[in-house]
């Protein structure tokens, strides 16, 4: 692992946040540490070591949850914030009917198929092989399935929409660069949904935040890291609002009552996660909402080209 890091945006030197970071998620905080670095500057923080697509293709299991359908509870929730997205998009837009959109990272394409419920047109690229078959098989949705940092757009889309995709992205700036060049028309909305590294979550539960999620998220973006970003590629109209849903919290949880080492905190812990998952959630929502003012876990993020 890199002793010394240096910011791929600014080039200077990085300070490492914790070394000992594990995929909770997938490989159940076994097997090799991951590191964390942060530029103080740039306030982005970036995962080490810094794997190629090829090296991380391995902890996106063909039953990751991107790409398999929810059910009963977590279903409704989903469906409730892809309306709530998509009320937010039609106010950004002036409720404009049949806009073209075009997803980056759709995983199973229910996010798509809601939009095309409301008359939009959409299409969206996807590189995870049973995300593809299972928007196929269920919503008649064709996805590209490149990576984005291979695809070059052949048209101008209304809006773009990276909705939990953009940490997974190591060349994200070029990314981004590029859909201000070549995929947004003039006017265009860019809508992303990323997880805030400086928000109240990351502090109390550090390494065993959820949404540092080692190693498949790259790049952990702050509130200003994000701003400043899209302000330097030159989108405007730039607004940040807090998404508030309880499911990463209650992940964090879990993974500091198996993991962590207070023993009281992970006497506490314990408690909860043994509790039945409609109490856990339901919990989880009070207390988020109660420390949102402290920065919410993850943030809603739109810009104009």
């Amino acid at each position: 692992m890199e002793d010394r890091f240096n910011c791929p945006i600014c080039s200077r030197l990085t300070q490492v946040i914790f070394r000992d970071g594990r995929d909770f998620f997938i490989l159940n905080g076994k097997f090799r540490d991951f590191a964390v670095a942060l530029c103080n500057h740039c306030q982005l923080g970036f995962s080490l070591p810094a794997l190629s697509n090829q090296e991380l293709s391995k902890y996106y299991p063909a039953d990751y949850e991107a790409f398999k359908s929810r059910r009963s509870l977590l279903a409704q929730l989903l469906k409730f914030k892809y309306g709530k997205d998509i009320e937010l998009i039609n106010r950004e837009m002036n409720n404009k009917k049949g806009l073209e959109v075009f997803e980056i990272g759709s995983g199973r394409g229910e996010f798509l198929n809601e939009l095309k419920k409301r008359q939009f047109k959409i299409s969206g690229l996807e590189p995870g092989r049973s995300g593809v078959e299972f928007a196929l098989r269920n919503y008649g949705i064709r996805l590209d399935p490149r990576y984005i940092e291979d695809y070059n757009y052949s048209q101008k889309y209304d809006i773009i929409v990276i909705r939990h995709t953009l940490e997974h992205v190591a060349q994200f700036y070029k990314v981004l660069e590029k859909i201000k060049i070549q995929g947004l028309k003039k006017g265009g909305l860019l809508f992303i949904k990323i997880p805030r590294l400086d928000s109240w979550e990351a502090k109390w539960f550090g390494k065993f935040w959820g949404d540092f999620d080692l190693p498949r998220h790259r790049v952990h973006f702050t509130k200003w890291g994000i701003i400043n970003i899209l302000d330097k590629i030159g989108f405007v109209e730039i607004k940040v609002k807090s998404e508030i849903i309880p499911t990463n919290f209650v992940r964090s949880v879990e993974y500091y009552s198996l993991f962590g080492r207070r023993k009281f905190f992970r006497f506490l812990a314990n408690i909860f996660s043994v509790l039945p998952k409609v109490i856990k959630l339901a919990v989880g929502q009070i207390i988020v909402i109660i420390l949102s003012p402290l920065g919410s876990g993850r943030m809603i993020i739109v810009a104009k080209k």
